[in-house]
């Protein structure tokens, strides 16, 4: 049995790396339903996460906050996929100018939740 693991990333643009790993994970995408959440929470106080949880029982979460311009978002899952998609997402942080020093590649900073 595979233990469930986690990885926290931080990311300014999402959509372009979402229709990616949710092909990765096995979860449906719909591009509307990202920025119709994002739109909405524009509209309300503090924060609102958006997630998607695949065939792979991988679950990807993106908080999402007003006025912000970068969002986090959490994978969590295990096996081929979670280490697939978790390697998609630190591959869009160092397109995104991301530093290598900041955020830990996938295999050096998943850690077991809870």
């Amino acid at each position: 049995m595979q233990h469930e693991r986690s990885y926290e990333i931080c990311l300014g643009n999402w959509e372009d790396v979402l229709p990616q790993v949710c092909r990765a994970i096995g979860a449906p995408y719909d591009a509307e339903s990202f920025v119709a959440a994002d739109d909405r929470c524009q509209s309300v106080a503090g924060a609102m996460p958006w997630s998607v949880t695949g065939t792979s029982d991988c679950t990807l979460t993106i908080l999402l906050e007003r006025h912000e311009g970068y969002f986090f978002g959490t994978l969590t899952g295990s096996g081929a996929a979670f280490a697939e998609a978790a390697q998609m997402l630190w591959d869009a942080y160092l397109a995104s100018g991301g530093d290598a020093q900041v955020r830990p590649a996938p295999h050096e900073a998943c850690t077991k939740p809870g």
